[in-house]
């Protein structure tokens, strides 16, 4: 039995050569920049309006005056309800000419 020595295998290129050149230009490359900018802009924007719904910047508010004879256990900036109703936050305290304090 003889052993037969296999087919030689021809030389390969380098990689260097082989693979595509390195600084190739990307096609579009000034496109695909603003569409990625045009894409960021408009996330930000669709986040700002979505929290800002979301805490009801759009919504209307009125402005409720209540009348006491004082303001014991009020404080500016707690929440103000009325029969387990929400009505709203404290934004003023204030006394009027008879001596009544408003609550704004």
């Amino acid at each position: 039995m003889t052993v037969e020595d296999p087919a030689p295998v021809p030389p390969t290129q380098p990689a260097s050569q082989s693979a595509a050149p390195q600084n190739a230009p990307i096609p579009h490359l000034e496109l695909k920049a603003v569409l990625l900018l045009a894409f960021v802009a408009a996330l930000i924007v669709g986040f700002i309006g979505y929290v800002m719904v979301a805490r009801g910047f759009f919504e209307q508010t009125q402005t409720l005056v209540l009348l006491s004879d004082d303001s014991e256990g009020v404080l500016v900036g707690m929440d103000l309800t009325f029969s387990g109703f929400p009505v709203g936050r404290v934004s003023r305290i204030d006394l009027d000419a008879n001596g009544k304090v408003r609550i704004i």
